[in-house]
């Protein structure tokens, strides 16, 4: 993931948002942010594969990350990725509810989502800056 698919992804969330289609704009937020934990986790967590794991295999597993590997640690702290862990586990329970009705809370999630964002954005860049120099 490099900053040009950060900044194309997050351009077509604005959109989104703009155009009144907050629903897409929050699933297409969700996949980012998640993007970024991958990316990030494969990164700085030499052999870890993502392939065929759950979304909140990934989460699990980077939280877990946090609290053992340094590289990680310097990035994002476990308390400031706290949030992002509930965010996810909200992420849940409205695609659950998803199925059966339109919900409600979507705007609200969709605030919280870019407020992620920008968590593990800051993360991402701080990567970028160690990768370059």
């Amino acid at each position: 993931m490099t900053s040009r698919k950060i900044s194309s992804a997050l351009n077509t969330v604005n959109v989104c948002k703009k155009d009144g289609y907050f629903l897409e704009a929050l699933i297409k937020n969700y996949h980012l942010n998640l993007e970024l934990i991958k990316h990030i986790l494969s990164v700085t967590v030499p052999g870890y594969s993502i392939e065929n794991k759950k979304v909140k295999t990934i989460v699990k597993e980077f939280q877990n990350e946090i609290a053992l590997n340094q590289a990680l640690k310097s990035l994002i702290t476990k308390k400031t990725f706290k949030q992002a862990k509930i965010w996810f586990l909200k992420m849940d329970v409205y695609f659950k509810k998803l199925k059966m009705e339109q919900p409600i809370n979507t705007k609200a999630l969709l605030s919280e989502a870019e407020q992620i964002f920008g968590i593990l954005n800051i993360s991402a860049n701080k990567l970028f800056t160690k990768n370059k120099a």
